[in-house]
């Protein structure tokens, strides 16, 4: 319903869950296609198909862009929820990294069937 994908979208909760789940890739995998693939396979349950990898990468690059361009706006996302945050990462590329992963958290995929 728009109720629930209001609330999936802003939600302190999952946004919190997609900080910590970045900041934790960051920390294990050095590059962001492994990054990207562990987060795909630990929210949907599935590897990603070229089409997914392609979107979710290209994706990636535009907010890092946004980013390098809006410090401010990425240590203000990345200020959200309570969980202890991983001080060592870059915020450019965990806040970047942070919104693929919030997308895939409202994937239709994600949300209905896992």
């Amino acid at each position: 319903t728009p109720l629930q994908a209001l609330v999936m979208l802003n939600d302190p909760h999952v946004l919190e869950a997609s900080r910590v789940l970045a900041e934790r890739l960051a920390k294990e995998h050095p590059t962001i296609e492994e990054q990207l693939s562990q987060a795909f396979k630990r929210i949907v349950c599935r590897s990603m198909k070229p089409q997914e990898i392609e979107l979710l990468t290209s994706y990636y690059e535009e907010e890092k862009t946004f980013y390098n361009q809006n410090i401010k706006d990425a240590k203000k996302l990345l200020a959200i929820g309570e969980y202890p945050h991983a001080e060592e990462t870059d915020p450019v590329s965990t806040a970047a990294l942070m919104q693929v992963i919030h997308t895939i958290y409202n994937m239709e995929e994600a949300i209905t069937k896992t």
